[in-house]
């Protein structure tokens, strides 16, 4: 549902569609309810508890299910998503029947299920997401193991103290509604899709209070209170945020929290603590304070709201830490520089109205993504460099005048390829070496801070030589492997430019395609390492979450990335751009084997390529990049300008920008001049740039 929405709708208005349809399904389950649903048969120890006789029970069921249609309709779908709501129906089904069953199931029957689900849980969580995490204004960085044992701590507690928060009618849905919507407000971004989920998850909500408030009709059940706890810890933890469960759900845990601990401490230590306290907390005060059912909810609500309240005041004011040691988690040296300064704004723009934004690009080539390789394909490494620098190919050290004297002459965009391979630790961190992280960063800057487009990559890390250091190709026979590396070197990335504004875009790889497998298995393993990036990057802290991001073709080839095999990635933020590069007619683009560009045919074949990236692309509300064109400079000069000149005005009018790759022959990086005469003024006049304007 959500692909066929996506070309004519935008992400919100699907969002709203999707809350609504969820809204409305409930109603209706709940106003006819399901005949198989058990009826409560009261709560002999629960004050009042002769009051819920009779009742349908289980109506958890019901609106887990909607919920979980719904999210998978309306919702961008990924792996990790699904494996999720397969577990919260596990969780749903394990509640249902016990409020079904005859006998209650014991506690330690529940307690078995509820261990072997939360396994399964933080499996899926640290598979797919980073084990840093944002405490009081500081990123740390904790161990595996301590993050899986404490997620696996936190899905008990949630469940077990939501489930006993519910024993008042509208209780346990109204604090749950206040909690996923502290959630879905204070962390919009870094939530992404998961935010969208939780509006459908209240709109469920909602309808299930229009008959559960009180005096009730029907009441969640088990099915409904375990499944809310499990999937609030899920949340707590895809913000990257998990200790603000403590915060955000406080009232929650407290109220079933204090029970749980009383019994915990008689059964196994024979200590006895509050004994005049009645548990849940909501039986103390109906009993004791002499509360109304609707005083409980609304106190014990509005409570919860200011608890949201400094939520949001501890985390946007922050606070300074120590550094804790690396065994406990430590702050990343990635991050370290970035934790002071608040993410710079980033605009309420739409992908494709971003490329519109860039007049022309142009490729700081051979400097930052040299590496040690097999540059001419005989077999053996031209360079053999111990310490690879950006010169290490013949350009000279990058200066922050290249860049403003390029924006000068009306480019307003630049791509920067960085090759890392040669600067990487060992596994299983893959440690960026320090000193080239801050250059890459440095240069970034020279151009970021002229308020140009930036776009980095992971390079020649990808692309040709596998057998020489490009470990991206070598997925298609150790793709566990590579993936680990590739999202560990990712994962620095995305941390150390965290804050940057949304002119920086992160790209995926650069001209990558896995020949050596079958065509179906080729492309699925590309969709599947961009999906992956998505993935990683929206996880991560700072203006991540809503980056731009440029996702390769396959060999970023437009033939190839045009067939049905390759798919974009799903995007909870909707902000992916394809990557596609034009060196057609090879041998006069890259080679001397053909001097002359400008005959009908090969005209004909440039507008026959740019209409497929129209078609395929552009029509479908798809931006474009071409990342990379060019042309060889020993072609005749006439032939190279018309080239350049008809390729930008073509894109141009269909809406792709062009990044012009520039190895160093063409713009003098001393002088900062262009040395073929009349190629800068073809490209201006075709990408209607005005030069009096700048």
């Amino acid at each position: 549902m959500y692909n066929l929405l996506k070309d004519i709708l935008s992400v919100n208005q699907i969002a709203m569609i999707g809350t609504l349809a969820a809204f409305l399904l409930t109603f209706l389950a709940l106003r006819y309810p399901l005949p198989f649903l058990p009826t409560d048969q009261g709560r002999a120890f629960a004050v009042n508890g002769g009051l819920s006789k009779g009742k349908i029970r289980g109506v958890g069921l019901t609106f887990v299910c909607v919920f979980i249609v719904c999210s998978l309709l309306f919702l961008p779908i990924s792996r990790e998503y699904v494996i999720y709501c397969i577990l919260l129906f596990a969780m749903m089904l394990s509640g249902y029947l016990d409020d079904a069953a005859e006998t209650p199931w014991n506690d330690y029957k529940k307690g078995a299920i509820d261990l072997v689900l939360s396994l399964m849980t933080m499996w899926t969580v640290v598979a797919n997401n980073s084990t840093t995490i944002q405490l009081l204004g500081m990123q740390i960085e904790i161990p595996l193991p301590v993050y899986f044992i404490l997620g696996v701590i936190l899905l008990w507690v949630s469940v077990n103290v939501t489930n006993c928060s519910d024993g008042v009618d509208g209780l346990c849905a109204s604090l749950c509604c206040v909690v996923l919507g502290g959630f879905t407000v204070l962390f919009s971004e870094e939530l992404g899709q998961y935010g969208i989920a939780n509006l459908i998850f209240i709109s469920v909500l909602l309808a299930y209070l229009y008959f559960n408030s009180k005096p009730s009709s029907m009441l969640m059940g088990d099915a409904g209170s375990r499944a809310l706890g499990f999937y609030i810890a899920v949340i707590a933890m895809k913000t990257g945020h998990p200790f603000a469960y403590l915060l955000l759900a406080l009232v929650v845990i407290v109220d079933g929290g204090i029970g749980l601990v009383k019994i915990f401490l008689k059964r196994f230590f024979k200590i006895s603590i509050l004994k005049n306290t009645l548990t849940p907390l909501h039986d103390h005060v109906r009993k004791n304070k002499d509360w109304s059912d609707t005083q409980v909810v609304f106190r014990f609500s509005i409570y919860q709201i200011l608890l949201v309240a400094v939520a949001a005041i501890l985390l946007f004011t922050g606070c300074s830490g120590e550094e804790v040691g690396k065994e406990a988690g430590q702050i990343t040296e990635s991050t370290k520089e970035n934790m002071e300064a608040a993410p710079a704004p980033m605009r309420e723009i739409s992908s494709m109205e971003l490329v519109q934004d860039m007049t022309l690009g142009w490729n700081l080539g051979d400097t930052m993504d040299v590496c040690n390789a097999d540059r001419d394909g005989d077999g053996q490494i031209d360079e053999n460099a111990g310490q690879v620098d950006e010169t290490l190919w013949g350009n000279v050290k990058t200066t922050p005048e290249i860049f403003s004297a390029l924006k000068e002459q009306g480019i307003n965009a630049v791509r920067i390829p960085v090759t890392w391979r040669d600067h990487l630790g060992e596994a299983p961190d893959y440690k960026i070496d320090k000193e080239w992280m801050e250059r890459v960063q440095e240069v970034v800057d020279y151009a970021y801070d002229q308020g140009m487009y930036v776009i980095i990559n992971v390079h020649h890390d990808g692309g040709g030589d596998p057998d020489f250091g490009a470990w991206i190709r070598n997925a298609s026979t150790e793709k566990e492997d590579v993936l680990e590396k590739y999202q560990a070197v990712w994962q620095q990335i995305a941390d150390r430019f965290q804050n940057y504004s949304d002119y920086l875009i992160f790209e995926s790889m650069n001209e990558v395609g896995f020949d050596d497998l079958d065509s179906d298995a080729a492309f699925s393993l590309l969709n599947e390492m961009n999906q992956k990036f998505v993935e990683l990057i929206r996880s991560s802290g700072g203006n991540n979450p809503k980056r731009h991001l440029l996702i390769a073709g396959y060999w970023t080839d437009i033939e190839k990335t045009c067939e049905e095999g390759y798919r974009m990635p799903s995007d909870p933020a909707d902000r992916c751009i394809v990557s596609l590069h034009y060196y057609t007619p090879w041998q006069f683009c890259t080679t001397n084997g053909q001097d002359t560009w400008g005959s009908k045919d090969d005209v004909k074949e440039m507008k026959e390529k740019i209409a497929m990236m129209k078609e395929h692309f552009i029509d479908k509300k798809i931006p474009v990049i071409i990342g990379e064109f060019g042309v060889y400079k020993g072609n005749e000069k006439e032939s190279r300008l018309k080239f350049c000149s008809e390729f930008v005005k073509r894109c141009k009018a269909a809406g792709i920008p062009c990044y012009f790759w520039d190895n160093g022959s063409e713009f003098d990086r001393t002088s900062c001049q262009w040395r073929t005469e009349g190629l800068l003024e073809a490209m201006q006049a075709a990408a209607g740039i005005d030069v009096d304007d700048n």
